[in-house]
């Protein structure tokens, strides 16, 4: 059996720039996946995207009062004035508890484009890595386990490499990852993983 190639580059969108302007890009991550997609997002502290911070995030980035966008591209209209995500929180990694790594992060289930754009548009440098919703949860509660726990034999590897390296075949049969590649010499765009390259292209 012929092993499956994964694909990997640089895509041409990146967030934290314009609350409310990444609609296409939403738009498109959700046909491309289905009813929904997960996010794993990590602010590097404890507890991370806990309803106080996405709670402020609403307060303070959908109202023109309070925020003030640095782009003209901001398109604050897009959300409902009592916009509220459609999001499931699915777990929360404790990485600070077991390793003593100040990295935790939290799955979510995004259910729709509008939170999608909402969680990427009003992010303030935190890492958003979004996986289709062919992916086992039980994967992505588990896949940097390893990495932490074995820091100091990884702490030269970015932690996209590390799951490229580790689980290869097993990302070759799901549908694509969009991996925030913040820190890197890239870190403006998302690093597109996947067995398509033709069918998971940004329009």
């Amino acid at each position: 059996m012929k092993q499956k190639k994964i694909y990997t580059k640089r895509l041409p969108f990146c967030k934290n720039r314009s609350v409310g302007g990444l609609k296409k890009e939403s738009n498109h991550i959700f046909e491309l996946s289905g009813d929904y997609v997960y996010l794993a997002c990590s602010d590097g502290c404890e507890n991370p995207y806990d309803d106080d911070l996405i709670n402020h995030k609403i307060d303070y980035y959908l109202d023109s009062s309070t925020y003030m966008p640095y782009r003209n591209d901001s398109y604050l209209s897009y959300f409902n004035k009592n916009f509220i995500p459609n999001f499931d929180r699915l777990f929360d990694s404790k990485f600070y508890q077991k390793y003593g790594i100040p990295d935790d992060y939290t799955i979510l289930k995004i259910y729709d484009a509008k939170t999608l754009n909402f969680f990427l548009s009003v992010d303030n440098h935190e890492e958003i890595h979004i996986f289709s919703s062919d992916f086992d949860i039980s994967f992505l509660t588990t896949y940097l386990d390893d990495y932490y726990l074995n820091i100091e034999k990884y702490r030269s590897t970015k932690t996209y490499e590390y799951v490229l390296q580790k689980y290869k075949d097993y990302i070759a049969t799901k549908k694509f990852i969009f991996y925030d590649t913040y820190g890197d010499d890239e870190d403006n765009k998302y690093l597109l993983i996947s067995d398509d390259e033709d069918k998971v292209t940004l329009r």
